[in-house]
């Protein structure tokens, strides 16, 4: 079993603890990570999710999850790149981009976003089979593609906000 902390209206920890699918049922708000990868070649590395996944299987995604009861987004996002990815990471490579709050998501989610700037083998990626079929790098500039006219991409409240400053990251000298 997972266990979450409830948050309130602000994103602020109650103090209360629930298992994950009670917090789901009471419409509890909760805390969620997702992170995106950006090479060096200004390309983003997007997985594929599970045909077996209740939501949006076979689809490509970022690497997310939920934050655990007592854990920090940070160390979240740590553990998810390397539990759905095989990826290992210090903290301090994660840069924070910002927090969607639960009124902007549709659900009762906050979620922090974060963008990982470093170049990973493919080859060398250990793919949690029952979260994600295959993974590739996309050029940054067909992300929208993907999201606008494809519709390959999980739809997330925020790509407007991502894509712009993905815009500004790969304009960089």
């Amino acid at each position: 079993m997972e266990y979450v902390d409830v948050l309130n209206e602000f994103g602020e920890k109650t103090g209360i603890v629930k298992e994950r699918s009670v917090a789901k049922k009471d419409n509890d708000y909760t805390l969620g990570v997702h992170v995106w990868i950006l090479n060096s070649n200004k390309h983003i590395l997007l997985q594929k999710r599970s045909q077996n996944k209740h939501t949006c299987p076979g689809m490509w995604d970022m690497t997310g999850g939920r934050v655990r009861a007592g854990e920090s987004s940070v160390n979240a996002m740590k553990r998810e790149l390397q539990e759905e990815l095989g990826i290992v990471i210090d903290t301090s490579e994660l840069q924070f981009l910002f927090r969607l709050p639960a009124q902007k998501n549709n659900k009762p989610m906050f979620l922090d976003v974060y963008l990982l700037e470093k170049d990973i083998n493919l080859d060398e990626l250990e793919l949690q089979q029952e979260e994600v079929e295959e993974a590739c790098y996309i050029p940054c500039d067909h992300l929208y593609h993907w999201h606008s006219e494809m519709g390959e991409l999980v739809k997330q409240p925020y790509l407007s906000d991502l894509f712009q400053i993905l815009k500004e990251k790969t304009n960089e000298g």
